[in-house]
């Protein structure tokens, strides 16, 4: 049975905020699949009218330490996870500008990932890793999930974004 990342009804809201407070661990964790196919949705205006993962213009023109205030704003479930996602529009320039507002920008830190689907390991999509530079005690990492281009009939609309944020660890004996 496929998961739905958009809720029904607010009932689905409710539910998931109670499952969050009494049940240690219980969140919001799809599998790149989901990811993916939750994209395509959105590709084809199939999209829910409220939805766990918001839409964000200009993403990486945001400070990350901004963007899950961003995410808590504009989503109908907040997070108090280390990890947000966000639908962003496609910009009609191939090469998209990630300078964000303190100067800094994302960094491309690896090929493309191809994404599979689980069952027949079928290319569905691919992925981006970029690492926000920084000397501070935390790391920004954001995914970044695309469709492939024989998914969409023109210039694909949006992508996914997974932002995460890590602890450093230091060598240190505390």
């Amino acid at each position: 049975m496929e998961s739905r990342i958009c809720p029904m009804n607010s009932d689905v809201k409710a539910n998931a905020l109670f499952l969050q407070r009494v049940k240690v661990g219980y969140g919001f964790r799809p599998t790149e699949e989901e990811l993916i196919n939750y994209l395509k949705s959105e590709e084809l205006g199939l999209g829910e009218g409220f939805c766990i993962i918001p839409t964000l213009q200009d993403i990486y023109k945001i400070n990350p330490w901004d963007l899950p205030d961003e995410f808590n704003e504009k989503s109908i479930i907040p997070s108090n996870d280390q990890e947000w996602w966000f639908i962003c529009p496609q910009t009609q320039s191939k090469r998209i500008s990630r300078k964000t507002r303190c100067g800094s920008s994302w960094k491309i830190s690896s090929d493309h990932k191809d994404v599979k689907a689980g069952k027949d390991s079928k290319k569905i999509g691919y992925k981006k890793i970029l690492v926000f530079p920084s000397d501070a005690p935390t790391t920004w990492v954001i995914h970044e999930y695309h469709l492939l281009d024989s998914d969409v009939l023109n210039l694909s609309l949006f992508y996914l974004l997974q932002l995460v944020r890590f602890a450093r660890c230091t060598n240190s004996i505390v």
